[in-house]
């Protein structure tokens, strides 16, 4: 799970360094350019994604990566098959 959660840390990465070199080369070859008040929106947003991501990995790693379902193989065979389950001695 930790390995997961470093490859996500290194893709949010990755993905503001790319916006990155994508404005800067717009900026570079294009003659329309982001004003500096758009740029810094799109940066704080991109802050703002990779914070949230963070914190909630950071949740589900705390409160549910122990959380365990136990699956009952007869119960589930039951309900899928619609036989209803004993109640016991029949009268």
């Amino acid at each position: 799970m930790a390995v997961f959660i470093l490859r996500l840390l290194l893709n949010i990465l990755i993905l503001i360094v790319f916006i990155h070199i994508l404005d800067m080369a717009q900026n570079l070859q294009s003659k329309v350019t982001m004003i500096s008040s758009e740029r810094r929106l799109l940066l704080h947003l991109a802050i703002a994604i990779a914070v949230k991501l963070v914190l909630l990995i950071g949740l589900w790693f705390v409160f549910v990566r122990d959380n365990r379902v136990v699956v009952d193989s007869e119960k589930i065979a039951q309900k899928l098959s619609g036989t209803a389950p004993s109640q016991g001695v029949p009268k």
